[in-house]
């Protein structure tokens, strides 16, 4: 094999091998919360964030014609009765799975997770 034959592969194996090292060295992160993270009330249903982050904000909003609550079992919050078209927000403060409804309408219901 000729010699520059020899210093290209050999460059070119070094640039793989370089390029596929294991990951020990590197770090990774947890991406960033939703900072817009929304709920929507419609047809009497509870649609949206299902999961959000430690200290991320949720946004509510009723977009059905009838008033709805957004109610934590737990006692977590409550946003009292929202007409159409109002919105409510909260502050994950802890993480946790935190049920929900509307005490209203009962039959709505869903649960967020809030991861940390």
């Amino acid at each position: 094999m000729k010699r520059h034959h020899v210093l290209a592969l050999f460059t070119a194996l070094s640039v793989l091998a370089a390029c596929s090292g294991d990951d020990a060295g590197s770090s990774s992160t947890s991406p960033e919360p939703d900072s817009e993270a929304t709920i929507t009330m419609v047809d009497f249903a509870f649609t949206g964030a299902t999961t959000v982050g430690v200290g991320e904000t949720v946004t509510v909003t009723n977009e059905d014609t009838v008033g709805h609550t957004w109610t934590a079992v737990d006692g977590e919050f409550d946003s009292g009765s929202l007409a159409g078209g109002e919105s409510f927000e909260h502050t994950f403060d802890e993480a946790g799975e935190f049920d929900f409804f509307c005490s209203i309408h009962p039959d709505m219901a869903g649960s967020i997770t809030v991861e940390g």
